[in-house]
């Protein structure tokens, strides 16, 4: 190889060197430009499709598409296809209809007709471009012509056609552009959409009349709902700000832009408006472009995907940037323009309710009062455990829960679950007492976490056919307990109660002015009732079974206690409890009560020791088949995506949190919701994706592990583990394995990922921001049995991720903030803190401690443990997990840590490098747009391949549009990409490792390489600006960016790589920085340009390179 030395960009060659350098220039420049965005991107859908084999996506479509849903895309998408091409009485004069365009059109064709409009452009249907005399230029269909006029029908007006006198026409040319723009289908947001609508066109222009008839969606289906009404339309528009101008913008170019252009001046479809200049054909006021949006009308859809409030954003922005000072027609807003809006209450931010099925219990917080409860809907009654204290927290007549401010019903849902009922105040006094004591003292007891294990220990909950059977231990005796609502004012509670001391119990509450307190020996029945003339109020309650020995006491406050005596052997009792306000309704409770001494107590130990080989029936029977669809991209690594059901007989809410792999190959995946399903099918195709619901209820799952075949999940307020013990596909044992001692109600205090270490361990996250967490924010770990916790790191704001490094290793992701001033990945170590101080809170909502820590005090360490990685606001807003691939079946991305980001749907390459006790890393974006934000990716161990999950709800400043859950493949095609395989930091400089050799040439160009680096500033502020490296901290603090230029660079191969290259950038000045960004534009040898970036963390520049 020759070698080239460069001085003022003079090149001359000396020949038998072994290597490529480059002397440049030597020198620092200050700016301040921060990235705005990173500079690969993923390739657009539709670049995709058009550069797809047009008969591989014929192929496809009759393979996965389906016509039905397809008919929806061509009705209701945003393409709003049925405007143009719709049958003879709905359609637009702009296009054909499909029905009638011939059943001999190839495949190829169809999809060209997508994808390639002007390549077949139909007779009769050619566009025509006209400039008249005086300089006008009108563009359009060719309706009729003659000797005196021509007849055109223009894009923006297709309804009312135009005639134009020959005598004014200077020329007139036929176009070779169609009507319809070649980018339309960027509107098209899937693959699955795309070939959906491709089924259909095949199906109709096929099948004729009769088939479009048959496949044409319901009037049902067709309804525009018009939520328009009861909006208070002037309070929205006043309430309007910046950030919605913002907000409107995303939405804006995330749909809008495919037909109106990005700057409001160039309409990229002929028929839409330029909203810079033209005037708005349905009116330019807020309200009527509001409609426009909410009915659709002319050639555009309604968009009602969008909430009011979301319209109102777009309008906004259209108006203030697009519009204002440019547009004649705009129309300020004044108090009487809005005094004469349409009045209303609502604000446009409503969603609707779904009714959604829990399975037999759902955990969650209750009100503020109650940070783990289990919740069982039992018929006339609603029955909320307290799992701190197996307890009852409520029990309440007429609903289940009010769950309309929560992650059930909103994608954010910052509100807690509560009843949806009156509450029966004598029945939620279930309470045990403890030591022989009602009122035990919870001195030393954890203010948020279970009571001592002495006195309590909940293992959990088996399904019994359709009820609940909870297990838990009270003062070291076995209990089993289940709950069944007699009627409104009736409850009983069956136990099973193993061997040990006396239990005290308080099984109701009378009424408070009630003072005829009764036992009934032979009964069994007590009962206390107001002895007023005027009010017979009381609360009784009856045991049955193996009675013996029990006995009845009134205790303070009004209740009912029951002690049960020692045993040597288990006893089974059932305890009855009633209120009422009449003697009749007493009299009624009586007769129960003595016919319950009638019939026999279940033995409920007994009924759980089914024979495995005995299947109880599923409560979910059936599975649900998708199909997934394939990434059309051909080398390197293709993004394929495994399709969520649609819908499902539960109405479950499909936003994914969290998965992991059995042996075989079967996924097991969270939702937000509560569900784990189990996902079979997964092969090299994905045609038959096959969805089995597997538990349900549970706590904000937000982590899934799979050990020896058990799947484990990390809730909010333990981690659980779900057992099928009968073998029929459904989860019947949820067992608490490990209680989190520290559980908050405010929804931002997640707990985050599954992750287990090589001596078996389990490692969650847990916030500090938005928790009453006492510790803030910490990686705890969990012991393999499940019996022992502790923590091993605190400091994190929202650590949303984990990973785990070859050694066990684990590593923890957290998100820009207060005390955090960027993103990062780091290392956790044990005993380290890692930056996030609680300064600050919400009252009512969450306080450091439940309060007891003074904000006001805390004073912030002088340091913390400095992360692998920071990353700046453009390349991660918000972190999910990392995975470690050591599978060479993923190819060159296997051995390497991938990091995964929620806010930006994005996965990332991380390149560690060790000096010394030091470990830092540089990271590099992979060109990938995954549909959802990423929360979890795990690597299938029946395939070697990377699939990810997340969701979207609570990400604000992520990528627009994305999904609210996704489940998603990385597959290697078995083509290398031309890739940076590592990155290093090295004496004096800095190296890079590609796969592929570099073209000598191309380092010459001036923007072959750049960089930038600067410094974050650690402090209570939300973020941090960027700062001249060095100065952040000092007392002149600069903010701005520092650009460093290579004083040299070589070019060599890598040594025992063939076909690789070594770039070495000698930079004499590098020292350790927070972030140094390295933009690469460069070429191969084979020509093919190469352009990439690194994000770097620099705590260490070695003083020698390594042998």
């Amino acid at each position: 190889m020759n070698h080239f030395v460069v001085a003022d960009r003079q090149r001359v060659c000396l020949n038998t060197c072994v290597g490529f350098f480059l002397v440049l220039c030597n020198g620092v420049t200050s700016s301040a430009a921060p990235p705005t965005t990173t500079l690969r991107q993923a390739i657009p859908l539709e670049t995709q499709l058009r550069e797809a084999d047009p008969l591989y996506l014929a192929e496809q479509s009759r393979l996965r598409g389906d016509a039905r849903r397809g008919a929806l895309v061509f009705y209701k998408s945003a393409a709003n296809c049925v405007s143009c091409h719709g049958d003879d009485s709905s359609a637009s004069p702009l296009g054909p209809p499909i029905a009638q365009l011939g059943k001999d059109l190839t495949d190829e064709y169809l999809v060209d007709a997508l994808l390639r409009p002007s390549k077949h452009i139909r007779e009769g249907y050619e566009t025509y471009s006209v400039l008249t005399v005086d300089g006008e230029v009108f563009k359009g269909m060719l309706v009729k012509q003659d000797d005196a006029a021509i007849t055109m029908r223009l894009g923006q007006t297709p309804e009312k056609d135009f005639t134009l006198s020959r005598d004014l026409i200077e020329v007139m040319k036929k176009d070779e552009q169609s009507m319809m723009p070649a980018g339309l289908m960027k509107s098209i947001k899937t693959q699955r959409e795309f070939l959906d609508l491709l089924r259909y066109l095949m199906s109709v222009v096929r099948g004729g009349k009769s088939a479009e008839e048959e496949l044409r969606p319901s009037p049902d289906q067709l309804l525009v709902k018009d939520d328009s009404v009861n909006l208070d339309h002037a309070g929205i528009i006043r309430s309007l700000r910046s950030r919605d101008v913002s907000e409107g913008e995303s939405l804006f170019r995330g749909d809008c832009a495919n037909c109106h252009g990005m700057d409001g001046k160039r309409p990229a479809l002929p028929t839409a408006r330029a909203f810079s200049s033209q005037e708005l054909k349905f009116g330019a006021d807020p309200y009527k472009m509001f409609m426009t949006l909410t009915k659709g009308n002319g050639l555009m859809g309604p968009m009602t995907y969008l909430t009011p409030h979301q319209r109102y954003q777009v309008v906004h922005y259209i108006r203030e940037t697009l519009m204002k000072d440019q547009n004649p027609g705009y129309e300020p807003v004044s108090d009487a323009y809005l005094d004469s809006l349409p009045k209303g209450t609502e604000d446009g931010k409503r969603f609707e309710i779904q009714q959604r099925d829990f399975g037999l219990a759902l955990g969650s917080q209750l009100r503020r009062d109650y940070p783990s409860v289990l919740t069982l809907p039992l018929g006339e009654l609603t029955v909320s455990y307290n799992l701190h204290a197996m307890d009852l927290a409520d029990v309440w007549a007429g609903g289940f829960l009010d769950l309309s401010e929560t992650q059930h019903q909103r994608p954010r849902g910052e509100g807690t679950a509560n009843p949806d009922g009156m509450t029966v105040a004598g029945l939620a006094a279930w309470h045990w007492g403890h030591d022989g004591e009602l009122d035990y003292s919870r001195e030393g007891c954890l203010p948020r976490g279970p009571l001592p294990p002495k006195w309590m220990d909940y293992h959990g909950y088996y399904t019994l056919d359709d009820e609940v059977v909870l297990s838990y231990q009270i003062d070291g005796r076995e209990v089993l307990e289940r709950a069944v609502a007699i009627d409104s004012r009736t409850l009983s509670h069956e136990l099973w109660i193993g061997p040990g001391d006396a239990l005290v119990l308080s099984v109701g509450k009378g009424p408070a002015e009630a003072n005829d307190w009764k036992v009934d020996q032979e009964t069994g029945l007590a009962s206390l009732q107001s002895s007023d003339a005027q009010n017979h109020s009381f609360t009784a309650a009856s045991v049955a079974g193996k009675s013996h020995d029990v006995s009845w006491e009134l205790a303070s406050e009004q209740r009912l206690k029951l002690t049960i005596p020692a045993d040597r052997s288990a006893r089974s009792l059932r305890v009855t409890v009633g209120v009422g306000d009449a003697d009749q309704e007493l009299a009624a409770f009586k007769a129960l009560a003595k016919n319950t001494l009638k019939e026999p107590v279940a033995d409920l130990s007994s009924l759980l020791e089914r024979p495995s080989s005995k299947l109880a029936p599923q409560r979910w029977p059936g599975e649900i088949t998708t199909a997934g669809t394939l990434g059309l991209e051909q080398d390197g690594y293709a993004l394929d995506t495994l399709t969520r059901p649609d819908s499902t007989p539960w109405n479950t809410w499909f936003r994914t949190t969290s998965l992991d792999f059995f042996d075989d190959g079967r996924m097991a995946i969270a939702t937000h919701g509560g569900d784990v399903w189990i996902v079979s099918g997964i092969d090299e195709t994905l045609d038959e994706l096959r969805w089995k619901r597997y538990a349900a209820g549970l706590y904000e799952p937000f982590g899934v592990k799979v050990v020896d075949g058990d799947v484990f999940v990390t809730c909010k307020d333990r981690l659980v583990r779900l057992h099928d013990r009968d073998g029929n596909g459904e989860a019947d044992f949820y067992e608490s394995f490990n209680a989190d001692t520290d559980v908050s109600t405010n929804f931002h205090a997640f707990n985050f990922d599954l992750q287990t270490d090589s001596e078996g361990n389990f490692y969650y996250a847990k916030s500090g921001h938005g928790a009453d967490f006492a510790l803030p924010g910490a990686v705890w770990r969990v012991s393999k049995d499940g019996k022992e916790r502790e923590v091993v790191c605190t400091g994190f704001r929202t650590p949303n991720g984990l990973g785990t490094l070859p050694g066990g290793r684990i590593t923890v992701s957290d998100n820009q903030g207060q005390w955090t001033p960027a993103s990062k990945v780091s290392i956790a170590k044990p005993g380290t803190f890692h930056g996030w101080v609680p300064t600050y809170s919400i009252p009512d909502k969450w306080e450091p401690d439940g309060g007891k820590i003074d904000i006001k005090k805390v004073v912030a360490p002088d340091t913390f443990e400095q992360p692998l990685v920071w990353m700046p606001q453009a390349f991660d807003n918000s972190s999910g997990g990392q995975i470690w691939v050591e599978d060479d079946r993923f190819g060159p991305l296997s051995n390497h840590l991938l990091h995964t980001s929620f806010g930006k749907g994005w996965m990332s390459m991380m390149m560690i490098q060790e000096v010394g006790e030091t470990v830092q890393a540089a990271i590099v974006k992979l060109p990938f747009d995954f549909s959802t934000g990423i929360m979890r990716g795990r690597v299938n161990p029946h395939d070697g391949q990377v699939y990810a999950t997340g969701l979207q709800g609570w990400n604000g400043g992520g990528r627009f549009g994305l999904d609210d859950g996704g489940v998603q493949r990385l597959r290697y095609t078995g083509t290398p990409p031309k890739m940076i395989t590592d990155a290093r930091v090295v004496a004096g400089g800095l190296e890079l490792d590609l796969n592929f050799p570099v073209n000598a040439e191309s380092v010459l160009e001036r923007d072959a390489v750049s960089i930038v680096q600067w410094d974050y500033l650690w402090s209570k502020a939300y973020g941090s600006d960027q700062y001249i490296p060095g100065t952040a901290e000092s007392d002149d603090p600069k903010i701005g960016t520092e650009t460093l230029v290579p004083q040299s660079v070589q070019v060599n191969p890598v040594p025992g790589e063939p076909g690789s290259s070594r770039l070495r950038l000698n930079l004499p000045t590098l020292g350790p920085v927070d972030q140094l960004q390295l933009q690469l534009r460069i070429q191969a040898d084979d020509g093919e340009a190469f352009e990439e970036e690194v994000y770097w963390t620099i705590h260490v520049v070695p003083s020698s390179d390594p042998r």
